[in-house]
């Protein structure tokens, strides 16, 4: 996903629409950052948008978070690059997979990710974050859930909610880059020093404002 934005595409936008505030998730590259006004995250993404003084709003990489900010905001969200900025994970869920889950679970609550398909959030009883589905499970009194994230998710609400079940929306909803980071390859990186990442000092500078200006605005 954040390999689909690119700094030419930010200009591009940017000079379509100058007065419009570029709002980046945090899953885009540095380059990318250097050229937004904010950042956000999936669980703070309409609260930051909320705040903005302007109706319009170029927001990227993720289409499907950026309208579901844009139903929760009311603004004109103006999704940067469009079509083809998507989680293919959270993508991937559709209608027909959420009614095969309610036909196989129907006792169960369905929680999907805001970068799952406008589509998709309108079938379903809670939407939210990472960090916001851990939470529901403790607050709802259903015993029984339906997950719209990736699938590693379901062990860890497994393991928290002992007395509750957790079925995935998706058996194939993996993020194979996620796979890739496991025990062994943090503990080597830590261990050799590997896998090193350089930016310029101009990248790093210009890439910090947009991340201290959303925690700016979460303090208003």
């Amino acid at each position: 996903m954040a390999n689909s934005l690119t700094p030419d595409i930010i200009k591009t936008f940017k000079e379509k629409y100058p007065e419009a505030p570029v709002v980046l998730y945090v899953n885009s590259t540095a380059e990318c950052k250097a050229l937004a006004d904010y950042t956000c995250t999936s669980a703070n993404a309409v609260e930051i948008v909320s705040k903005i003084e302007s109706d319009i709003i170029l927001f990227g990489p993720d289409k499907n978070l950026g309208s579901y900010v844009a139903e929760k905001t009311g603004k004109k969200i103006i999704p940067i690059p469009g079509e083809t900025g998507y989680c293919y994970v959270h993508n991937r869920f559709s209608v027909k997979d959420v009614e095969k889950a309610r036909e196989k679970y129907p006792d169960a609550k369905i929680i999907v990710h805001p970068e799952s398909s406008k589509d998709v959030r309108d079938l379903c009883e809670y939407i939210g974050s990472t960090g916001q589905m851990m939470k529901f499970p403790e607050k709802d009194e259903a015993k029984e859930f339906i997950i719209g994230t990736e699938i590693g998710m379901i062990h860890k609400l497994s393991k928290t909610f002992k007395d509750k079940k957790f079925y995935p929306l998706k058996e194939l909803g993996i993020c194979n880059n996620m796979k890739k980071n496991n025990l062994k390859n943090v503990y080597e990186a830590l261990l050799y020093e590997e896998n090193e990442i350089t930016l310029s000092e101009e990248i790093l500078k210009k890439a910090k404002t947009p991340i201290i200006n959303m925690f700016k605005l979460m303090e208003v």
